[in-house]
């Protein structure tokens, strides 16, 4: 019986016209590579029907690691179901290794495991099973003994050096399960995880980097990226970015050191929001009913915001007054705005509400007041115009005494709010939790939508049209990419949001600099400020502190390909901090862990260990944070599985017929095909294959993705030439969706130049 001590590896082969001698001698060399810390399993001889079943099959049952060394003979047993062990043996490795790729996609916390398919005898065709030909197997035909002089037999030295980086790949491999079945190695993840994310607070971020205080860590790691600098210039003032793209941390850094420009400024953060209270609270109220007759429910929440945010300055005016911080005269008019400001709630979120309150007690009033006769509904039209609830709720000598602050005031004000991402997610959850029907369910997420939709037409109103506040307020507004996304949907004339927002996207160069900074506090080491980004970043890669592999090889029709590490990262993320900061935080660990065990990090390793990383992105930072809007994202990207990662118009057709999209949380239904396309590429599943005509220059990447290229390029491609084209799944799926990647070239390969003008370029 096998050590129940070890870790364990189990070998299966066919013993029909077997190489015993190679096989015997590849044992060995697995032995050392491991360095005894596995036990090795492989049945000496031919396994019959009813002999030893139980215990071969607790071997295979109990294994960490399976490799299969893939011949024309265990190919033919298998497919032809032949009688034996081979057919059944080969079904459980099967069934094992989909049960744990099927958990890991659930999120469960499972022992890692690795099934290491081997091409020993044969070729591809004659000797690879199609369940395992999308895993990467390593060709090992010509590792074979010979007999030596002695009588003994040998694998001679060239083809021991020949094989030896393979082996190394293995190793990795074995290494890469032993660090995830230990408990230290887990505490370790999480520790890196939070200290990059600067999770652990303030106190923590003391004691564990360089920089003196607080705000000169906050200062020392922020990076100033275009999309900051566009902001800061007032191009624009909301945010789009998907969730882990810094949208918080830009109106973090929004207002410091402008003391002299702006005013303290007006932090709203919706995470203390309820939208499901808001919902029972404004939609739900029977005196409510008649609302919805004259006032549309995003005209409604216009009202609000307009109201909210004029009475938010009010109330800035107001605490700079009463605390001497005012650098204006205000006298003539700042009583009117004192007295008004006494009956502030709380708390902004009461604030808002009192708002929404307020707005719905004037039309109700309104509707009331007038008195039906045969221009009823003429009286009605003018009293719920914007203008007409923003001055009947606030009163006409309020707007007034405000005006007239503005325009003395030589500071602007700044409204900044942010928080979106959880509250969206919590609303979205509550309201499908709390709803008894598909036509509450509905209701509940229009109204959220139409929250979201307020908000930006009376910040447009506020840029242009507004007589008050036009000149003198600056918004910094983040909005998660899925729900602008849902709001420009359902509004006719969304081109009009697009002057308003910036998509947040970071370039590669931007977030090599991003990883330094950190890397570098970690480490309490100094990059040569003399070399470019990328440059820099490999110098702390190699310092003595982390000592990580800065050049990892990849094989494309049995060439090797040599890219560094953080372009392998890339190829793994949709270029966002978090997702970098996800795999460099299990590299950590992982170095950690190693240097206790006396181990190095290799190339083969740092791939391992993103391969295991990829899945808990794929699983947090992609479907969890769509699938309140895509609500069938899961099957959508699944339907994908065990295709090329490379596919004609056609086989995406092919796929997607079959997938209905049911998008905004199930409110639309989505059956159009390039539609469809178009959906999974802004969220960055898809990205289109460039012919030689769309390709301007050499430093055109052939593969565009929605996050390294942007929208604009994509969406100047007209449907015929999409339907001409050939698209391509993002290479973090790879595991995930067992894809095929025998395609005849690497995808999202990205070359210096190529990475330099995209740094440049400003969508």
């Amino acid at each position: 019986m096998a050590s129940k001590s070890l870790p364990k590896c189990f070998i299966s082969y066919c013993h029909e016209n077997a190489d015993f001698a190679s096989i015997e001698a590849f044992e060995k060399e697995l032995e050392v590579i491991s360095k005894g810390a596995f036990e090795i399993l492989r049945d000496q001889s031919n396994l019959n029907v009813g002999e030893r079943i139980s215990e071969h099959e607790k071997e295979i049952e109990h294994s960490d690691i399976v490799i299969i060394l893939c011949t024309p003979q265990y190919k033919h047993k298998v497919i032809n179901r032949a009688p034996g062990g081979v057919y059944r043996e080969y079904k459980m490795i099967l069934n094992k290794y989909n049960t744990y790729i099927g958990d890991i996609k659930e999120g469960k916390s499972v022992k890692t495991f690795a099934l290491i398919p081997i091409l020993f005898a044969g070729t591809h065709t004659t000797a690879i099973l199609d369940d395992v030909t999308d895993n990467l197997y390593e060709d090992f035909t010509k590792y074979s003994c010979i007999t030596d002089k002695s009588g003994f037999e040998v694998v001679p030295t060239y083809v021991q050096k020949l094989h030896a980086q393979q082996f190394s790949e293995i190793r990795s491999k074995f290494e890469n399960v032993k660090h995830g079945l230990d408990v230290e190695f887990k505490k370790n993840y999480h520790f890196w995880l939070d200290l990059l994310f600067l999770q652990d607070k303030h106190e923590v971020l003391r004691g564990k980097y360089r920089f003196n205080g607080v705000e000169d860590v906050l200062t020392e790691l922020f990076v100033k990226t275009k999309s900051y600098f566009r902001v800061i210039d007032g191009d624009k003032c909301i945010l789009i970015g998907r969730k882990g793209s810094g949208k918080s941390t830009i109106v973090d850094h929004f207002h410091r050191g402008q003391s002299e420009t702006y005013k303290p400024p007006i932090a709203i953060i919706v995470d203390n929001f309820d939208l499901s209270f808001l919902y029972n609270f404004v939609a739900t109220k029977a005196h409510n009913d008649d609302i919805g007759d004259v006032v549309r429910e995003e005209t409604y929440f216009e009202a609000c915001w307009q109201i909210y945010i004029y009475q938010q300055c009010i109330y800035t005016l107001v605490d700079e007054e009463l605390y001497n911080n005012s650098v204006n005269d205000l006298r003539p008019y700042i009583k009117t705005l004192i007295e008004t400001s006494s009956k502030r709630r709380d708390t902004k979120w009461a604030q808002f509400v009192d708002t929404c309150s307020l707005v719905s007690e004037y039309i109700n009033r309104s509707i009331e007041e007038s008195h039906p006769s045969q221009n009823f509904y003429s009286v009605i039209a003018d009293k719920s115009t914007i203008p007409s609830i923003v001055k009947g709720v606030l009163g006409e000598d309020i707007l007034n005494a405000l005006k007239g602050c503005v325009k003395m005031c030589t500071r602007k004000f700044i409204f900044a709010l942010d928080g979106f991402d959880q509250r969206f997610e919590d609303n979205r959850t509550a309201s499908i939790a709390a709803s008894n029907s598909q036509e509450d369910k509905n209701s509940r997420i229009k109204f959220e939508i139409n929250w979201l939709k307020g908000l930006l037409r009376s910040i447009l109103s506020f840029r242009s049209v507004d007589g008050i506040m036009r000149d003198s307020i600056d918004f910094c507004v983040t909005i998660p990419q899925d729900r602008y996304l849902e709001a420009r949907r359902s509004e006719r004339d969304d081109f009009r949001f697009r002057a308003l927002a910036a998509d947040l996207q970071w370039s590669a160069v931007e977030l090599s600099i991003l990883a330094r900074k950190r890397l570098e506090g970690l480490v309490n080491f100094q990059s040569n400020t003399g070399l470019p980004p990328l440059d820099r970043l490999n110098e702390i890669l190699e310092s003595e502190g982390l000592d990580l592999p800065t050049k990892i090889e990849m094989k494309v029709d049995g060439n090797s390909l040599s890219i560094s590490i953080f372009k392998y990262l890339l190829r793994h993320t949709f270029w966002r901090p978090r997702d970098i900061l996800f795999y460099f935080a299990a590299l950590l660990a992982n170095k950690k862990f190693a240097q206790k065990h006396s181990h190095k990090i290799d190339h083969g390793l740092v791939k391992e260990i993103v391969s295991r990383t990829t899945y808990d992105v794929i699983d947090t930072e992609f479907i969890k944070e769509y699938q309140n809007s895509i609500v069938n994202l899961k099957s959508i990207i699944e339907s994908f599985e065990s295709s090329e990662i490379i596919l004609e118009f056609s086989q995406v057709d092919s796929i997607l017929s079959r997938q209905p999209f049911s998008v905004s949380g199930g409110l639309i239904r989505v059956d159009d095909i390039l539609e469809k396309i178009d959906i999974l590429y802004e969220i960055g599943f898809l990205g289109i294959e460039l012919d030689q005509r769309q390709i301007k220059s050499k430093y055109d990447n052939k593969d565009m993705f929605m996050h390294s290229d942007g929208s604009k390029k994509y969406g100047a491609i007209s449907d015929q030439s999409k339907k001409k084209s050939r698209f391509v799944i993002h290479p973090m799926f790879v595991e995930y969706l067992l894809l095929n990647t025998d395609v005849g070239r690497i995808v999202c390969v990205y070359t210096d130049e190529y990475i330099q003008r995209n740094d440049i370029l400003n969508e």
